[in-house]
């Protein structure tokens, strides 16, 4: 099932593997991404007996790009569509991991449909991206920023260099090495109008109000070395989320699960095999 159309006339790129019977962990990626990037935990987790399902975002890898009117509750909204028409194990619910904002849709979808989720597992994710930015900053150089990589030609420029990078690399180093996986997905794989849509809404976004409502099992895993999530939010999480346990990576960078890949996947196993068994 390479696609699903949901209601709304959009297209979702899906990634489905594992047994069917087994428990279903949903994957999310984050904002810009695609799931590519959940590579080896789609192998590891169906490998383990877990069914696992991975989709891009609405407007971003292989669904459709151009949406009018994008917004989270688009990304939230296809997920929720998604979770209800490809069913769930057998006690009818899903263990769901969210990459960055991919953490923070998963958070969403908990409190939208909390009987359907049975585990939360959030990788180097937050509550709010820019809560201590000045909205000057935020306005200006965060917006400028953006602007320019998601202009188009400049973004097709990029992205396209990224690609034939990763294509020369995957030659020497195999179509799963973490430089491979990240050059595929370039910067904001998603059209201009969606990036700037996402942007502005997580400059507004914080859900901190909502992280003691989160009563389900939750794994949190930060890395100390994320340069766009502070270990803060994680830490705070933690502190505020019920039932959690917090993992602290030596990683470098925000993509601990591609370029930590063994460690992430052993930690998610554990934390599945006691809160989520296959």
């Amino acid at each position: 099932m390479p696609y699903m159309k949901l209601d709304s006339g959009i297209e979702m790129y899906i990634r489905e593997t594992g047994p069917v019977e087994g428990e279903t962990v949903l994957l999310i990626h984050g904002l810009g991404g695609r799931s590519i990037q959940w590579t080896s935990q789609i192998k590891t987790l169906a490998n383990a007996g877990y069914r696992v399902i991975a989709a891009d975002w609405p407007g971003h890898g292989g669904s459709t790009k151009g949406i009018d009117g994008f917004s989270f509750n688009t990304v939230i909204d296809g997920f929720d569509e998604l979770m209800k028409k490809t069913g769930a194990g057998p006690d009818n619910r899903f263990a769901v991991a969210g990459h960055s904002a991919g953490g923070t849709i998963a958070q969403m979808l908990f409190h939208r449909n909390p009987e359907s989720i049975g585990a939360l597992i959030l990788l180097q994710t937050g509550y709010s991206f820019f809560k201590f930015i000045p909205d000057v900053i935020k306005e200006t150089a965060v917006g400028a920023f953006v602007h320019f990589l998601c202009e188009p030609s400049i973004n097709k420029t990029i992205n396209t260099g990224f690609n034939i990078a990763g294509d020369l690399a995957s030659v020497f180093l195999g179509d799963e090495h973490p430089f491979v996986i990240m050059a595929s997905v370039g910067i904001f794989d998603s059209s201009a109008e969606v990036s700037m849509a996402e942007y502005r809404a997580l400059m507004d976004m914080d859900i901190e109000s909502q992280l003691a409502g989160l009563k389900v099992p939750t794994c949190i895993i930060a890395s100390r070395f994320d340069q766009i999530v502070p270990l803060g939010h994680a830490k705070r999480m933690h502190a505020q989320i019920p039932d959690s346990e917090l993992h602290i990576l030596s990683s470098i960078g925000h993509n601990g699960h591609v370029n930590n890949a063994d460690k992430v996947n052993s930690l998610m196993l554990d934390f599945l095999g006691r809160e989520f068994p296959a």
